[in-house]
């Protein structure tokens, strides 16, 4: 090329995904957040792109109202990344006195994009917790199959 100047950008990016068979809940505590297992290794420092997809099932029996949030915890900071939470499913059920307990349950996803600067080489992990205004879950988890994918795709942009 001559009388230009030419610069070769490679920039790192990959792809997370929970390990199979997916991240069990319902032994955990109320408003206790844990590791699923899915870990995202960024490899240098920079500014990255992150995209994070998180599927989860959760069943309740009347009445409750119990939630699923995720986020993305920095274990090389040691702190949660910003504006990574995501409310994955809510089921709520609400019966009157005398009446049967209803049972709700589904498998929902959410995703989020976001950019996140780290200076180091860094280990995103992903989290998740069940809260509860009411009851408490039959079953609540996270996974990863092929109805719906858990993952945490990156791509360094500066």
């Amino acid at each position: 090329m001559s009388g230009t100047s030419a610069a070769l950008r490679l920039l790192e990016h990959g792809l997370a995904e929970q390990p199979a068979p997916g991240f069990a809940m319902t032994s955990l505590a109320a408003n206790t957040w844990a590791d699923t297992g899915l870990v995202a290794q960024l490899p240098s420092a920079g500014t990255y792109d992150l995209d994070v997809t998180v599927r989860a099932a959760l069943s309740i029996d009347s009445p409750a109202n119990v939630w699923i949030v995720a986020r993305l915890f920095d274990a090389t900071a040691g702190v949660v990344v910003p504006r990574s939470e995501l409310l994955v499913n809510q089921q709520s059920v609400i019966t009157q006195a005398g009446q049967p307990s209803i049972e709700s349950g589904d498998n929902r996803t959410a995703s989020t994009a976001l950019e996140y600067q780290v200076a180091t080489p860094t280990s995103l992990r992903l989290q998740a917790a069940w809260f509860a205004a009411s009851g408490t879950p039959k079953v609540a988890g996270i996974g990863t199959d092929n109805i719906g994918r858990t993952m945490v795709r990156f791509n360094r942009i500066a």
